[in-house]
């Protein structure tokens, strides 16, 4: 049976207990020669010296200076690109800021009066689709409005091809006054009687002035495909129109005066398309946000109206 005994213990002196760590002087010392006189800070794990340490640099320890990574895609660094951000939310607040100023001297502090603002070489109304209409309406109105400046452009052109082909031939005086007549009542006669219709009915949200101005664009439209083709004995004569009958017969007599007169057709083409497009967006818009039913509404109440009115004053 195996004893249980010291394994340290020496044998000729059993109780003399020996120590693994202590030097053959009595005193505990390290094993390794290098922790003698050292600390345990100083301790140096590496006896041979600086070349065998490979983490040994000579003098005091340095630290190395993180810089600040730079913003790959713009190679600016964040706080570069902080203040390039602020500088940019700056400039649209002064723009919004600009703009507000600008709503509020549109609208005036005297009575809500409107500054006129169009056309900006010499206004004459007041007029501004992102201030007056909704936004979900803006889109139709912006159309219609570029429907009345192709309008404006056409007959301006009109005119010129007519005055060109006077000029050709003294025999066109009669055809000159139809064109110069379009010219003078159509610009403002645009405006009044369709433009102005739908910018106030999608302002004011009202059924029964789309329906005034859907019977005026009607027309604007009958009138612009009569132009394209120019028939002849209605509205003046073919030559009044730089339609399609009209440039047939110009080249026949001169190419160059035809050649405008072809100009003036594509004109009127694209007015025509445009202006249908116009028709078709404004009625499904209407169509869609219940306009049907509002005009009934509409009318039965303005029947109504009239009605006791006219009763008034009969008993009156």
């Amino acid at each position: 049976m195996a004893q249980d005994g010291n394994p340290f213990a020496n044998q000729d002196n059993p109780t003399y207990e020996a120590n693994p760590f202590e030097s053959s002087s009595g005193a505990a010392q390290p094993q390794d020669a290098a922790l003698t006189g050292a600390t345990v800070d100083k301790f140096n794990p590496f006896p041979q010296g600086a070349k065998a340490n490979p983490f040994y640099t000579q003098g005091a320890a340095t630290v190395d200076v993180v810089q600040e990574p730079a913003n790959p895609l713009f190679g600016k660094t964040s706080t570069q690109a902080k203040e390039d951000e602020l500088a940019r939310r700056e400039k649209e607040l002064e723009k919004r800021l600009a703009a507000l100023a600008q709503r509020e001297q549109n609208l005036g502090r005297a009575g809500g009066e409107k500054t006129k603002n169009w056309p900006s070489f010499y206004p004459i109304v007041y007029h501004s689709i992102e201030d007056d209409i909704p936004v979900e309406k803006q889109k139709v109105v912006k159309l219609a409005f570029y429907s009345y400046l192709g309008l404006v452009l056409c007959l301006l052109v009109n005119w010129l091809c007519v005055s060109t082909a006077l000029i050709a031939s003294s025999k066109n005086t009669g055809d000159w006054l139809w064109a110069s007549i379009y010219m003078i009542t159509g610009i403002p006669g645009g405006w009044w009687l369709w433009y102005i219709r739908l910018y106030n009915a999608c302002k004011g949200d009202r059924a029964l002035t789309f329906f005034l101005f859907f019977c005026t664009y009607l027309v604007h439209c009958v009138f612009c495909l009569w132009a394209a083709l120019a028939p002849e004995g209605i509205l003046g004569t073919s030559d009044a129109f730089c339609g399609l009958f009209a440039v047939i017969d110009r080249f026949d007599d001169n190419t160059v005066v035809g050649f405008f007169y072809l100009v003036g057709f594509l004109f009127w083409v694209f007015e025509a398309l445009l202006s249908m497009t116009v028709m078709s967006s404004a009625y499904k818009m209407f169509r869609g946000q219940g306009g049907g039913e509002r005009l009934q509404e509409e009318a039965a109440g303005a029947a109504f109206r009239h009605g006791a009115q006219h009763g008034l004053r009969s008993a009156v």
